[in-house]
Formats: C-alpha cells, sequence, structure tokens
C-alpha cells in the first residue's frame, strides 16, 4: 500500500467495482519531488515501471513491465513503488499516469 505521508485522491465507491480497483493508484511524497504508485500483479512476477515519458505538463506515461520468476503464479499482489517526479510535471494540477490504455491513477494538485 502507499506510505502514509502519500497524498492520494479517494477511491470511489463501487459496490459491484472489480477488486482491483482502485488499483493502479498513487500518491505525491516529499512535497512532489516523488510520488508512489501501487500495482498489481503476480507475486512471483510482479508488475514494475519499467519506463516513464511526459507527454504533456498534466499528463505521465508510464510502461509497465513483468518482473522474471521461475515460473509466474496466477496471484495477485500490490506493490508500491516510489519514483522521482519526472521534470516537466505541473503539480499544481492534476497529473493523469497512464500505464495502460485502459489503466490510468491520478495524482491530485498540490
Amino acid at each position: 500500500m502507499l506510505p502514509d505521508e502519500a497524498i492520494t485522491t479517494p477511491a470511489p465507491v463501487d459496490e459491484e467495482a472489480n477488486l482491483l480497483e482502485p488499483f493502479p493508484t498513487a500518491g505525491w511524497l516529499d512535497g512532489g519531488d516523488q510520488f508512489a504508485i501501487v500495482l498489481s500483479g503476480s507475486s512471483s512476477c510482479p508488475s514494475c515501471p519499467v519506463s516513464m515519458v511526459v507527454d504533456d505538463n498534466r499528463t505521465l506515461s508510464i510502461e509497465i513491465g513483468q518482473g522474471d520468476g521461475p515460473a509466474c503464479t496466477a496471484d495477485l499482489k500490490l506493490r508500491t513503488h516510489v519514483l522521482t517526479t519526472p521534470a516537466g510535471l505541473d503539480p499544481t494540477g492534476e497529473i493523469t499516469i497512464r500505464c495502460s490504455e485502459s489503466e490510468t491513477a491520478v495524482l491530485p494538485a498540490l
């Protein structure tokens, strides 16, 4: 889960939502110098950030890869990744993090 000091957006309330929602989720750390993102994936082959591209000052794309393991289990585990905030993002407004075409997380404005 995210560290206690991370500033996060509230989770949507939807009783029929997928059990993995609201993951991925993200929150600011160190006054915006870093952020944490929580991803779900196999416990033996965890999902992890591979690269980041600033699309514009309010959008960040993160390529998510899968760790190598001897055998990827079909279970799910949450892992928190702390990343340095890349130059070019404006944390005074909401930041959308694109993890895939269908998965996004939002960092609230600071």
